[in-house]
């Protein structure tokens, strides 16, 4: 199966992502809104994050989540619990001083690091 990759909020997110070299679906949403986060994650296997809560309701309908990746300075968006409970992995990408596409180069090795992992 392709890795859906969703991104919730891209607005808040520099620099260009690379082209992963798999089948992949990519969907990106400028802004996500709480209410709207279900509906965004539910077919995604990763999702990113960085200012849009992720809580239990998203969690729950979102089959398929296997990751969750949060950039900037509050991992606590995220219902650890309710990650648990469905052995959702969790990686937190705090804010770094550098160029922009730092950021963006480190979300990318994450999201190739995972899809290797399921892959084999």
């Amino acid at each position: 199966m392709k890795p859906y990759i969703v991104i919730l909020d891209r607005q808040h997110i520099a620099g260009e992502p690379r082209v992963p070299g798999y089948e992949h679906v990519w969907v990106e949403y400028p802004r996500t809104a709480a209410a709207d986060c279900a509906d965004h994650l539910w077919r995604a296997s990763i999702g990113v994050t960085c200012a849009t809560p992720i809580d239990r309701q998203a969690i729950a309908a979102a089959h398929k989540l296997g990751l969750v990746v949060v950039l900037g300075p509050d991992a606590g968006i995220v219902d650890v619990g309710a990650c648990r409970e469905r052995g959702i992995r969790i990686v937190h990408l705090p804010a770094e001083s550098g160029p922009d596409q730092t950021h963006m180069e480190r979300l990318m090795d994450v999201i190739d690091a995972y899809v290797a992992r399921t892959r084999d």
